[in-house]
């Protein structure tokens, strides 16, 4: 009879615990010890493919990306193998306007031949060949400068040896407030790649993203999305299920478009004024602004590679001085805006005394 009520007693448990593990839902503490079985099938974000990289001999691979939190961390997770690479996950929190790139090519660490559409991440998380000595976790300014930030990590894979990484992200760290507290209605948007050295691309990411495979400029417009603070009150949600309650959000391609470029006088007198170029960008991108002469010499670099927003209108002042800060001759010029060295408009000028 006790043996009996022993069996049931032990039954019964599982059965109650068994939900918990199964179907995990924040405020959920994961253990950071480089072992992902603490997340829960529910916490799984992102299943990447085994055998999707293009680089696979040796294998560089991304298998699954794991997000939860509790009401004082952020939990990111990743089973991985590298050999001679890099495994990154840039992590958008919504945190600043002020923060956070779209070339991840300008970073001053571990800069990569990366293009980032719709997202603007604002953190990376990084490790050279699965040594996490390496690598660690920081800030991304809108300059492309990076801080090392409070959080705690292990990981264990090895070069050539799949495993896993963890991180523990205090929200602090992410939001600069008290602990416990975000960003009121807060959303992070994840994105994990395998990359290779500096200005690299790579061959692998999760969520998959078309163009990386393996080599060349990659634009990466695929996310794991999901709300942290839905109820809009500053604070983490309880009860969200990751993987339920997020999604993969694909942003759509834009035709990279130069419109509306205006240039104010058009019959500059550079003693008396200066000009004023204006224009629109179609997506988000990289301009470089320069005034030609009309025998097609470069005589005015305004701007280079200087980041542009989505359908906003852009201005850009020049003088109609030459690179040694001479006033140019009288003339015809012409202007030129291209933006990520895919599109050129142009437009007339003339330089009067």
């Amino acid at each position: 009879m006790r043996r009996d009520f022993c069996v049931g007693f032990l039954l019964c448990w599982f059965v109650v615990l068994a939900p918990a593990r199964l179907a995990a839902t924040t405020y959920h503490t994961i253990a950071i010890d480089g072992r992902t079985g603490d997340f829960s099938p529910d916490e799984l974000v992102v299943n990447d493919p085994i055998g999707d990289s293009f680089w696979n001999v040796p294998p560089n691979e991304i298998d699954n990306l794991y997000l939860t939190w509790d009401s004082l961390n952020l939990y990111v997770g990743c089973d991985y193998v590298v050999s001679g690479n890099a495994l990154i996950i840039y992590l958008d929190a919504g945190a600043d306007q002020g923060l956070g790139i779209l070339n991840a090519d300008r970073l001053d660490w571990y800069p990569r031949d990366f293009r980032v559409r719709g997202a603007r991440p604002e953190f990376l998380i990084a490790l050279w060949d699965a040594n996490y000595s390496s690598g660690g976790v920081r800030k991304i300014q809108s300059d492309g400068k990076t801080q090392t930030i409070p959080a705690t990590a292990a990981n264990t894979a090895a070069h050539d040896t799949a495993g896993s990484i963890e991180v523990s992200l205090p929200w602090p760290s992410l939001y600069g407030r008290d602990p416990g507290e975000v960003s009121t209605g807060a959303v992070l948007q994840i994105v994990a790649v395998i990359a290779g050295g500096d200005h690299y691309s790579g061959p692998d990411a999760a969520p998959d993203n078309e163009s990386v495979r393996g080599g060349g400029t990659a634009n990466l417009r695929s996310f794991f999305k999901i709300v942290v603070d839905a109820d809009s009150n500053g604070v983490p949600d309880v009860g969200t299920r990751p993987s339920i309650d997020g999604h993969i959000e694909v942003y759509p391609k834009v035709t990279l478009k130069v419109e509306d470029l205006t240039l104010s006088p058009q019959v500059l007198a550079p003693m008396h004024s200066s000009l004023d170029i204006s224009f629109r960008s179609t997506d988000y991108g990289e301009a470089t602004v320069r005034v030609f002469s009309e025998d097609g010499e470069i005589v005015g670099l305004v701007a280079q590679q200087v980041e542009v927003q989505k359908n906003t209108i852009s201005h850009f002042t020049w003088e109609g001085r030459d690179a040694s800060g001479n006033i140019l001759p009288a003339g015809i010029y012409v202007v030129t805006v291209d933006v990520d060295q895919q599109v050129v408009a142009k437009e007339a000028l003339a330089l009067i005394k």
